[in-house]
């Protein structure tokens, strides 16, 4: 039973006036504007060309039939077609970008069997990443397709690739490309907590992966030793090992991220047994990055990618010979950037907002005692409750007089 307050008694048929003000400005919103970027003979009509390189048999860039061929107007336009079974690629690289989300769109229009065929993008973080859209037969009519690519290192080269069968044929044309959001840089980064980053919990937090030819567990976690130290450290990290060949994967999530630029860091070392020692991140709006770790001792492995979905995957895959030893550590996120028109709304502290200082900072108009602290009516959210002091405001009766006005004010 809730405890109530004997200055309630009596209040009925009462008219309880309880007036806050609080005014808040808030900062006018910003809205991202989208920005054509040119793209060197994207409507391949260059008499001579010298922003596309050509490679493989079949691929050059013919006349007329050009995207707008369907209502009869004639152009020139990328071509990939042979005789005979054939490989071929179109590809440019473009310099001098802002960091940021960019969009690359094309027609294109195919016939014929093909084992792969796709536009793509990649070279535009340091790390490994390739953006694609696979094309299909289109039944002879130019459709559109388009994809999404972050930027990091200011650059993407772009490409059109046909893995096509004799006859087959593949036609692009009209290439553009748009920017629409750029990266703001942060006057000062913010870390963000990666649970059990360094590994003094075990391996909590971890979900870890051993090919099922393996018969060991092929990792663990011990102290000395760690990234701390060029001799014997204090804290824990994680080791992969295992008396036969072997292969391992380890992986985190982090959600609730606000979105814009990250930097992914881990300290890693191994010895020669290695085959592949990879740290990836994926999850984050936009294909899997991954870069090789660094051989040897102690050293930092680092790489930047755009979270466009609130959260990333961030994870590594070590593969190796029988008695191969690796280890990582000291895994950490860092924030150095939001994306163009997605700033984070600053929070105003509100003063003596949760009432424990009683009425400080708050002024009260109304009737006399109608406003009061209660120190025992817990405030009840969904993860949240509070114990401390609460404003109860009850209304006992409403009764609707001329000329008056009664309410919050917020």
């Amino acid at each position: 039973m809730r405890n109530r307050d004997p200055k309630l008694k009596g209040l009925a048929g009462l008219l309880v006036f309880f007036l806050l003000v609080h005014v808040i400005v808030l900062p006018p919103a910003v809205v991202s504007a989208e920005e054509e970027i040119p793209v060197p003979n994207g409507n391949f009509e260059d008499e001579v060309n010298t922003a596309w390189v050509l490679k493989g048999d079949g691929v050059e860039i013919k006349p007329y039939w050009d995207y707008d061929y369907n209502s009869g107007t004639e152009g020139k336009r990328l071509a990939f077609w042979h005789s005979e079974p054939y490989t071929a690629t179109a590809e440019q690289t473009i310099k001098g970008l802002k960091n940021g989300i960019y969009t690359l769109k094309a027609y294109v229009m195919c016939g014929g069997t093909h084992r792969e065929s796709y536009m793509y993008v990649k070279d535009f973080c340091d790390g490994e990443s390739v953006e694609r859209v696979d094309i299909k037969d289109t039944s002879n009519r130019w459709v559109e397709i388009s994809l999404r690519v972050g930027v990091t290192n200011g650059q993407m080269t772009i490409g059109f690739y046909d893995d096509g069968e004799a006859n087959a044929w593949y036609n692009a044309d009209t290439v553009t490309l748009v920017r629409e959001k750029e990266i703001e840089l942060l006057e000062l980064p913010v870390e963000i907590p990666v649970p059990n980053g360094d590994f003094e919990n075990d391996t909590e937090s971890w979900e870890i992966t051993v090919a099922d030819y393996v018969y060991s567990d092929a990792y663990n976690v011990d102290s000395g030793w760690d990234w701390n130290g060029e001799g014997i450290g204090t804290g824990k990290k994680l080791n992969f090992w295992s008396e036969e060949a072997f292969e391992v994967d380890i992986r985190q999530t982090i959600t609730g991220l606000e979105n814009g630029l990250y930097t992914v860091s881990a300290w890693t070392c191994d010895d020669d047994g290695r085959i592949e020692y990879t740290m990836y991140v994926q999850d984050h709006g936009f294909s899997s990055v991954k870069i090789g770790v660094k051989n040897g001792q102690w050293r930092q492995n680092t790489v930047d990618v755009i979270v466009a979905d609130n959260k990333l995957t961030v994870g590594f895959y070590y593969k190796g010979n029988a008695k191969a030893w690796a280890a990582v550590d000291h895994i950490t996120l860092i924030k150095k950037g939001e994306l163009e028109g997605e700033k984070q709304s600053e929070k105003i502290s509100v003063p003596n907002g949760d009432f424990e200082k009683d009425f400080d900072n708050w002024v009260v108009k109304g009737d006399a005692g109608a406003a009061f602290i209660d120190y025992n009516s817990p405030y009840e959210a969904k993860n949240a409750l509070g114990t401390g002091m609460m404003t109860i405001i009850r209304w006992i009766r409403i009764r609707s007089l001329p000329g008056l006005k009664t309410g919050i004010i917020l």
